[in-house]
């Protein structure tokens, strides 16, 4: 019976060492794999940086595509923007926001009019879009609002009739505010 019992402890012994073993593979291999994780992503940020399509850095600290990876061709017209409202003076609204420039990502300001036909809505970007053709009602989505409503810091899309690519100043037809709750 003494050589069971040692038998048994000899092989938990060994059957321990295993899973010791074992376990420690599993880290060595999962810190390894995490490493060249890291250094691959390190490498792949590296190939978008803020230096120009010659290797210099363009001074302004923006941000310049890398030349040898494919970008989408910039639309040929656009109708609305995306930006913060940086001030409202009588119905004139103040805009900024980002656009493509020559592969590099530049600021820019937008002055907004709108008019008595200019439609202004807030719009929940928590709730999932209506589909189109659906018969649930777009009310519980976005609510109609005046301009004294919108504020500075709101985020919103100024939209026309128009194509504003090439322009700062364009007229509105409609803008929505972009918020968590109605």
């Amino acid at each position: 019976m003494s050589t069971t019992k040692n038998g048994n402890a000899s092989f938990l012994e060994e059957s321990n060492k295993v899973s010791m073993i074992a376990t420690a593979t599993t880290v060595i291999l999962l810190v390894a794999a995490a490493i060249a994780g890291y250094y691959w992503g390190v490498a792949d940020a590296r190939s978008i940086d803020t230096k120009n399509s010659s290797g210099q850095n363009n001074g302004l600290g923006q941000l310049v595509l890398d030349s040898s990876l494919p970008t989408p061709p910039a639309p040929s017209e656009i109708y609305a923007y995306s930006g913060e409202v940086t001030s409202i003076e009588g119905k004139t609204v103040y805009l900024k926001t980002s656009v493509q420039e020559n592969g590099v990502l530049v600021e820019k300001d937008l002055i907004i009019a709108t008019s008595d036909n200019t439609q202004f809505s807030k719009l929940d970007i928590t709730k999932p879009p209506v589909p189109p053709g659906a018969t649930e009602n777009q009310a519980e989505r976005e609510q109609t609002i005046q301009l004294n409503e919108v504020q500075v810091g709101d985020r919103v899309i100024a939209q026309s009739n128009e194509n504003v690519k090439e322009k700062t100043e364009f007229q509105a037809t409609k803008i929505r505010v972009l918020a968590t709750e109605l």
